[in-house]
């Protein structure tokens, strides 16, 4: 539960302080060279746009193990990882994550499913989608999140992008482009 309540101040914070503040420009295309990012020790391969920025990892020991900024400033990409237990599913994991938050995913039950090809192309067991919307004041509310919550063995990947929703429409690829090249190394 520690985990939980920490991904979800650190996210808000990462989302909040990143994403809202953004200053307009061209939208990121999802064709643009792109640049793999590797995680030996949590065995995770993802590919995201040459142009996104790492941002600074404030805690090496916490969840987040990769966090990117896109070029516009308009898409944050948290990659977290937690090691626990085998009897840990995706759905406990995202229903911690959600009481902590006291949220609950946009998504219907049949919405949040994740198909065997996408399971397959990510190298993955089981897998669960969700997404939210925070509201709040700025020129980028309200900001939604879109979550891919993935595991393999006793490791489960949540791979958590936010974007202001008025923007979606000229986002969308590049998120989908980076969320689809995600894979669990052997």
């Amino acid at each position: 539960m520690k985990f939980i309540k920490f991904f979800a101040v650190v996210f808000f914070m990462q989302t909040l302080f990143l994403v809202p503040g953004a200053v307009a420009q061209k939208p990121v295309i999802a064709t643009e060279a792109v640049k793999a990012h590797k995680n030996e020790k949590y065995k995770y391969l993802l590919s995201a746009p040459e142009k996104w920025q790492e941002q600074e990892i404030k805690d090496p020991q916490g969840p987040i193990k990769l966090s990117l900024l896109s070029e516009n400033k308009k898409i944050s990409l948290l990659v977290m990882v937690s090691d626990k237990d085998a009897k840990t599913t995706t759905a406990d994991f995202l229903k911690s994550m959600e009481t902590s938050r006291q949220m609950k995913s946009l998504l219907k039950p049949e919405e949040a499913k994740i198909s065997a090809d996408v399971l397959k192309n990510a190298n993955a067991k089981e897998g669960l989608r969700a997404q939210y919307e925070f509201k709040g004041k700025g020129p980028n509310f309200p900001v939604e999140q879109k979550t891919l919550v993935l595991k393999k063995d006793k490791l489960i990947y949540a791979l958590v992008f936010a974007y202001p929703k008025a923007d979606k429409t000229k986002l969308i690829k590049a998120i989908e482009a980076a969320e689809s090249s995600f894979k669990i190394q052997e």
